[in-house]
């Protein structure tokens, strides 16, 4: 197999050599020049380039791209693929026209001439895609309009595929929600006689490597619940103590019988109805239980708006609080509603802050302020009940895609869903389609953003208070540990970088812990670079400006799963990695950020 002197990219290449590895199928791992391993996927599109020759190969390829992206941009381009610094190019040409033929092949195709200086051997440019102007694409009328009113499953249509074969669109794509909304069962269901009629209906799905029986939530009509738990001090001081001792205790309660009413009829199989996680210790048992008629539902009140019942897989991690929002955009989808008149009810033990504000009722209760269970307890007591026109309990957040497969790079990209969602919380946020980050021309400024990890206040006492369960005097043991986890000469790479980049990038580092959501937004909104090292604040990476470049450094005892390289592909982001120490080598990020610039 020879293939010689093709254009890759924009990229003059000249046969050098091209080698077919077998390689561990769960690892991906296969040697590289200089003795370096790397983990890469097998190449989707491998085999139909062994079949045909190059050419036609990328010609079919940018005839997909074409026919796909066409549904949401007027004029559209195949992707530009860029080479990695070793030998070959890093999940190059993928596109669902391919499906995974061969797991176990992976292509390393000829190493192309470069446009500019190759970046130094720890520079793994991962991702990168075409960038889009969001200037030129809100005048054009491409993004289509958002407002709290539109039902979210019809965003989700604007973003044609998934890209990557196989399994993709099903896992990350409108499939999925369709697959979901098709899972409905009913389960306790309208008895038939009398005014007020109960019902209880579960929503299931088996995602793709996901463990369990299926991935669920449960949507419920004229229910009664009492939130007497959170008034019971004994039972949540005790839940709170559990978690001092384990930390990976989730503060979530087991409810007690009865905590659920509905005047309906049980289905036979609801104790074989999967209830994974918290949906569980909600409606599990005998915590739902049946009534005869309509007062005995025993209501304090009624609430006639629909509410979101969420129990946060955490609180002050922006990835776990993801997983738990971009659950409820999904569940959403698959109800067909909008948020207009939605309201959250946080009902773990969890502080309420630092995300509520922006999250919870910027986001997705415009209308209704969320609430939190501390409150609950207080307005309701241990006797109070409340009844519900419509209330949702939301997909637990261990069940969110985004955590599918995080020790695995990603073979899907551009996923429907996540760009849906991205599109959606900027939009209501109000960040979409800033002018000043569009590129024009070559002398506006770049702003690169340093998301610092300074901050050493742990987020149990920056966030406690007497206003929740998390009461300041319960955690002061925390005040000696060290939360710190920035790199030793943090300060000397922000000065370097700013003094080597001169005038035309701007070099702000930023501690996100120390603003507010909304203010993290505007920060991030703002900028076409975003540098840090493994860690939450990277979730960020949904929310940029469509032509800005992640670069994620994993300095020494860094997770190295894949969070976020996944992150950035299934938004459709231009991603690059690099390894490192506690002291980075400042020069070998100089020429990451340098090589960002360019692209």
């Amino acid at each position: 197999l020879l293939l010689a002197n093709q254009r890759i990219g924009g990229f003059s290449s000249t046969p050098e050599f091209i080698s077919l590895h077998s390689v561990d199928p769960n690892t991906k791992e296969l040697p590289r020049a200089g003795g370096q391993v790397v983990r890469e996927p097998a190449s989707t599109n491998a085999v139909d380039a062994v079949e045909d020759t190059f050419d036609e190969a990328m010609k079919r390829e940018a005839a997909a791209w074409a026919a796909t992206d066409s549904k949401l941009f007027s004029q559209s381009q195949p992707t530009t693929v860029r080479p990695t610094n070793a030998v070959g190019y890093s999940e190059s040409l993928q596109h669902p026209a391919f499906d995974d033929k061969l797991d176990d092949l992976v292509v390393l195709l000829p190493r192309p001439k470069p446009a500019m200086p190759l970046a130094p051997s720890n520079l793994n440019p991962v991702e990168q895609q075409t960038p889009i102007s969001p200037k030129k694409s809100v005048e054009e009328g491409i993004w289509p309009q958002v407002d709290s009113t539109i039902p979210l499953h019809s965003l989700i249509q604007q973003y044609g595929t998934t890209e990557g074969g196989g399994t993709c669109e099903n896992d990350f794509g409108k499939p999925l929600v369709d697959r979901w909304r098709d899972g409905r069962k009913n389960m306790c269901t309208d008895p038939g006689k009398g005014e007020l009629r109960s019902s209880l209906r579960c929503y299931t799905v088996k995602q793709t490597r996901h463990t369990g029986d299926g991935d669920s939530f449960c949507e419920g009509e004229n229910l009664s619940i009492s939130f007497a738990d959170y008034a019971d001090k004994s039972k949540t001081d005790a839940l709170l103590n559990e978690h001092k001792r384990n930390p990976s205790r989730r503060l979530w309660v087991n409810h007690r019988k009865g905590t659920v009413r509905g005047v309906c009829t049980r289905a036979r199989d609801f104790s074989s109805t999967p209830l994974p996680l918290w949906l569980g210790e909600w409606l599990g048992g005998d915590r739902f239980e049946t009534v005869a008629s309509a007062s005995d539902l025993k209501c304090t009140e009624w609430v006639r708006h629909p509410v979101y019942i969420v129990n946060r897989h955490g609180f002050a991690n922006l990835y776990l609080l993801s997983e738990d929002v971009v659950n409820a955009f999904i569940a959403l989808s698959v109800l067909k509603m909008s948020v207009h008149d939605l309201q959250i009810y946080l009902t773990d033990l969890y502080p309420k802050q630092p995300y509520s504000e922006g999250f919870w009722n910027k986001i997705f209760g415009p209308r209704h302020p969320a609430v939190h269970a501390f409150r609950l307890g207080q307005k309701f007591g241990i006797n109070g009940r409340v009844c519900f026109e419509k209330v949702i309990w939301g997909i637990p957040g261990p069940a969110s895609i985004i955590s599918t497969d995080v020790a695995l790079r990603t073979k899907c990209g551009k996923s429907p869903i996540l760009r849906a969602y991205s599109h959606f919380s900027m939009a209501s946020a109000g960040f979409l389609g800033m002018p000043q980050r569009t590129f024009t021309s070559t002398a506006q400024q770049i702003v690169l953003t340093y998301i610092s990890r300074s901050s050493t206040k742990h987020p149990n006492l920056a966030h406690c208070g007497d206003d929740g369960f998390f009461r300041c005097e319960e955690w002061k043991f925390l005040e000696g540990k060290v939360f710190n986890r920035a790199l030793l000469n943090e300060e000397k790479m922000i000065e370097h970088l700013q003094e080597v980049l001169g005038d035309s990038v701007k070099v702000q580092n930023v501690d996100l812990t120390s603003v507010s959501f909304m203010e993290q937004l505007e920060v991030i909104a703002n900028t076409d670079i975003l540098l840090g090292t493994h860690g939450a604040g990277l979730t960020h990476t949904l929310f940029l400006p469509p032509h800005a470049v992640l670069i994620e450094l994993f300095p020494t005892g860094a997770s190295v799963n894949k969070h976020f390289h996944n992150l950035s592909k299934w938004i459709g982001r231009t991603y690059y990695e690099m390894s490192c120490g506690d002291n980075v080598d400042i020069g070998a990020v100089t020429n990451v950020v340098k090589s960002a610039m360019e692209h």
